[in-house]
């Protein structure tokens, strides 16, 4: 009688094979999940500023006294409005700085860092941001 070893490796082998295969589809399925949550990630600051800056576009500004700065002031005194977003809320502020000729928008959703956007009558535009 010859030994039959090879019908007990073949069916090991294809089941090895199998789980090879389905190992390698989910592998490729958990990258593509992977990527996509971290361009959701990157995405959604961008999205929440974006937001916050269309806001801000339609506050009516509150006009400001002459501040005794030059450049970009810190936004420490003065009104600020909270408002609800799809993504959260921020707390916002739109001065008009008369003797400046611009208008200054910040907004801050920890109270700690704040984004402001100077918008100068020109049509100029800068922005910066502030850490207290």
């Amino acid at each position: 009688m010859k030994p039959n070893h090879g019908w007990v490796s073949m069916p090991i082998l294809l089941m090895v094979i199998m789980l090879s295969a389905l190992l390698v589809s989910h592998q490729s399925s958990l990258q593509e999940e992977s990527l996509w949550q971290t361009q959701k990630a990157q995405q959604q600051p961008q999205i929440i500023w974006r937001d916050i800056y269309q806001m801000l576009s339609t506050m009516p500004a509150v006009a400001v006294g002459s501040l005794n700065c030059t450049g970009f002031c810190r936004p420490q005194s003065g009104y600020w409005q909270l408002r609800q977003f799809s993504s959260g809320a921020a707390w916002l502020q739109k001065q008009r700085i008369e003797h400046l000729n611009v208008e200054r928008w910040c907004a801050t959703r920890d109270q700690q860092r704040v984004r402001c956007w100077w918008q100068h009558d020109s049509g100029e535009t800068k922005q910066m941001w502030l850490t207290y």
